[in-house]
């Protein structure tokens, strides 16, 4: 049996104090992090359109022992004007934050996330 599920054009964002943002997936490239909808745990993603607007989003997925979901916190930042490296991870910091405030425990999952999620930018050329 075949299935047709086909990819997603479009991706609402939940916001912080503001409403969600739905965004072209096309039209608005990920530049870091990912976003998993099924592991236990917090995770972000970075994307940004071609005019240097920028969105970092996350969730924690908190999971019963069976692998059930039992809550879902979720947290964005939306930059409408162009955003630079600097400015990108702040927003990722204040949604690692503001996600942890949430979903509450360990701190140290939410460190490391910061640090992968930074990683993943675009490198600075220093020459």
């Amino acid at each position: 049996m075949t299935t047709n599920n086909p990819i997603p054009d479009k991706q609402t964002i939940v916001l912080t104090g503001r409403p969600p943002v739905r965004i072209t997936l096309a039209r608005w490239m990920h530049i870091a992090g990912s976003m998993d909808y099924y592991d236990d745990g917090p995770s972000i993603a970075v994307r940004q359109h071609a005019d240097g607007r920028a969105v970092v989003y996350g969730r924690h997925n908190r999971c019963n022992s069976a692998g059930g979901m039992i809550a879902v916190y979720q947290d964005g930042h939306y930059f409408k004007d162009p955003a630079d490296p600097a400015a990108i991870i702040d927003g990722i910091k204040i949604v690692a934050v503001r996600l942890h405030n949430r979903a509450g425990g360990d701190w140290h999952p939410y460190d490391e996330l910061i640090a992968e999620t930074i990683s993943q930018l675009h490198p600075e050329d220093i020459d």
